[in-house]
């Protein structure tokens, strides 16, 4: 509330304090944000090392957030030894709960085989879950796939439909499957209108 001015006036001295408060009494969700406040060092002084134990704290008690975060932690080796596997376990429990951001990393990992081994239709099952979410890397990198035959059957219209969808995320008007409802329905008559 203090730190985004909900209902009182913006006060960033107050709310880490406040936010503490609340992680040491075993909050997830500000552990989560306490966490980041230091990762980033905003109204505290930046420090890795906490960011990743407050990470931690709300990781094993199953926030998403945080399982992200301290996914990237073990990433790019931030107050924690660098450990791919580990990311990799981080950001499929994440994954696991719908985090369409961890679920977009998980199949670049599989797609790479980092952390995990390498596992194309397993890495375009998990991007296709961010795409489905929304994700716009993961459409793309979606359509990519299927334009390449990468861990998917090749299919140029699918792939066609992601890379419009990457160009113009308001186009609805491209069905999942491909086919449009008249093609479907048998009332095409093959002219153009």
């Amino acid at each position: 509330m203090h730190a985004r001015g909900w209902g009182v006036p913006v006060n960033l001295d107050t709310s880490p304090r406040l936010v503490s408060k609340s992680a040491a009494q075993g909050l997830a969700v500000a552990q989560q944000a306490l966490g980041l406040l230091y990762a980033k060092g905003q109204s505290v002084p930046k420090n890795l090392a906490k960011a990743a134990n407050w990470h931690h704290n709300a990781a094993i008690q199953g926030n998403a957030d945080a399982q992200y975060s301290l996914g990237l932690m073990f990433a790019k080796g931030q107050a924690v030894p660098k450990n791919p596997s580990q990311a990799a376990r981080c950001f499929l429990l994440a994954a696991n709960q719908g985090h369409a951001q961890a679920q977009y990393v998980v199949g670049i990992l599989y797609a790479k085989g980092r952390g995990v081994p390498q596992n194309l239709p397993a890495a375009a099952t998990w991007i296709k879950k961010a795409a489905c979410q929304g994700h716009l890397k993961a459409q793309f990198k979606l359509a990519v796939m299927c334009a390449t035959g990468q861990g998917v059957p090749m299919n140029f219209i699918t792939a066609l439909g992601g890379f419009l969808k990457r160009i113009c995320p308001t186009l609805s008007a491209i069905p999942r499957d491909g086919i449009s409802d008249a093609h479907k329905e048998g009332s095409h008559d093959g002219r153009l209108r």
